[in-house]
């Protein structure tokens, strides 16, 4: 036996490649370096040289990221997958985590919570946020799942003497806990019966025949991810958590969290095909329809801001169900099948980009406007504001136009291709398009809600100056320019995802020889 783990750790090290992992390389090293360098400074003092010293590990590894784009190659024996979707996949995250870190600084200042293991931990979540990108078989997805949500239980509950917090963190972690939970069950399942845990191995052809275990198996995995992802019925503490934890956490957790569940489940349901049966896509279907209508209508009826942006983070899923849902379809009736499929992944990934830069504008914006250690709760606490603060209020209003889906901003064009991509698949989606479109509309009376009360309701602020910051400020800026050019100019990213969706094609073409 021993020489058998001998021989198999000689060939796991012949296929190791530094150069494809040197971006979780460095995230470890930068976070590890992170808390170092905090050891150093002073309780109070400015942890700005920490934040400076993640932002630039997470430019360099999104730097490492962008060079291997064009890569299709399987490490590790089929353990890790380095392609165009994991990399696109994994610099979104980065991205969603270093515009989030940038604008912190302010915010936890005002809470007097300074400290430089906010920044690492941050960090550490976002390796096991690559670390799920790039997976290609289950026991790494599960480490990049673990990896990644236990930084961010601590996150939530990071101010510890907010009762809020604290009970956001505990729910969180009931809600990981049963995420892993359904997971790893519908893995031993599959496992069991496949006796393999590479996704691979469900799309060469080996495995051609799907049993009651297996189906069950599947349904478990995908309910863990629902879990995750805060899907109905499964939502129900979701607002609770978004709500409690500080404003930057969980803007880091409504957009790093949500991209790298996305592209976990992404490839999940591209390998699964051998699952691609009438009811798992039926159950689907609803489970997006569902989604989609408690998000927007419960949405409608809250009176707290954090509360809102959660149920509407919600929704969102719910739209981006229906990408998914194309994904799981064994066959179409037209001839351009693997064309509207890598269409609509590639709209998920853009959706998933507009998304990261609206909802982090939101919510920095929010923690911006907070005075007195005391965060914006209820739409009343914004009457006024936006005359005092018109550039952080007009940004705050064009994030949210964003996120509705108005046009000439990112989040129109997101929700144009997947709608546009599932019409064209097939004429049974337009009833689900046509709801999944009403309810966008909807949308948009409690988005602009905000922009109401920031301008047309109570008087002009006249309390004390409200200390924004450089860096709320800078970030706000970044995602302004994001949003708006995405809206004008949405080929440009749009044609770097089709062409990681390409290579889902190419898996799909496989599975069905």
């Amino acid at each position: 036996m021993l020489h058998i783990a001998i021989e198999t750790a000689a060939n796991a090290m012949n296929d190791f490649n530094y150069d494809v992992l040197m971006p979780l390389i460095v995230l470890a090293i930068t976070g590890s370096a992170a808390l170092l360098l905090d050891l150093f400074l002073a309780r109070g003092e400015s942890r700005r040289s920490v934040s400076m010293l993640c932002v630039t590990g997470l430019i360099i590894a999104a730097g490492f990221c962008a060079n291997e784009l064009g890569t299709n190659a399987t490490f590790w024996n089929g353990a890790v997958k380095i392609d165009s979707l994991g990399l696109v996949g994994s610099m979104i995250c980065l991205v969603a985590t270093g515009l989030v870190m940038l604008g912190s600084e302010s915010f936890l200042k005002k809470h007097k919570r300074l400290g430089g293991e906010y920044y690492a931990l941050m960090l550490f979540s976002s390796l096991g946020m690559v670390t799920m990108c790039i997976a290609a078989d289950f026991i790494t997805m599960f480490l990049g799942i673990e990896i990644m949500s236990i930084a961010v239980y601590v996150l939530t509950g990071y101010f510890r003497d907010d009762t809020k917090s604290s009970e956001a963190s505990m729910k969180y972690f009931v809600l990981g806990a049963f995420a892993t939970g359904f997971f790893l069950l519908g893995v031993a399942c599959l496992y069991g019966e496949y006796k393999t845990f590479e996704l691979s191995k469900f799309v060469n052809g080996s495995l051609t025949e799907s049993s009651t275990l297996a189906l069950f198996g599947c349904a478990l995995v995908l309910i863990g991810f629902f879990f995750k992802l805060g899907a109905a019925p499964l939502q129900v503490w979701v607002p609770d958590v978004y709500e409690g934890a500080p404003t930057t956490v969980t803007a880091f957790m409504a957009t790093g969290v949500k991209t790298a569940g996305f592209v976990a489940l992404l490839r999940i349901c591209t390998s699964f095909t051998i699952f691609w049966e009438e009811r798992l896509v039926v159950l689907f279907g609803a489970i997006a329809l569902l989604t989609m209508i408690l998000g927007n209508f419960l949405a409608i009826v809250q009176r707290r801001v954090k509360r809102m942006l959660a149920y509407s983070s919600i929704a969102h899923t719910g739209y981006l169900f229906l990408g998914l849902l194309i994904a799981m379809v064994k066959k179409a009736p037209g001839a351009d099948q693997g064309h509207l499929i890598q269409d609509a992944n590639a709209a998920i990934l853009f959706y998933l980009l507009g998304y990261t830069f609206a909802t982090v504008g939101a919510f920095i914006v929010l923690s911006a406007l907070s005075r007195g250690g005391r965060d914006v709760e209820t739409f009343d606490d914004l009457e006024g504001l936006g005359w005092r603060h018109p550039v952080l209020g007009v940004a705050l209003t064009i994030f949210l136009v964003s996120l509705a889906g108005i046009p000439v901003t990112a989040g129109f064009f997101g929700k144009f291709f997947i709608f546009r991509t599932a019409l064209l698949y097939d004429d049974a989606y337009i009833p689900i398009v046509v709801a999944a479109v009403m309810l966008s509309v909807i949308s948009v009376a409690y988005y602009l809600k905000a922009s109401v009360h920031l301008f047309f309701r109570g008087k002009a602020y006249e309390g004390p100056e409200l200390e924004t910051g450089w860096d709320a400020s800078f970030v706000t800026l970044l995602c302004f320019a994001g949003t708006i050019f995405l809206g004008v100019m949405p080929d440009s990213f749009y044609a770097l995802c089709k062409s990681a969706a390409s290579e889902i094609q190419v898996i799909l073409q496989v599975a069905a020889n």
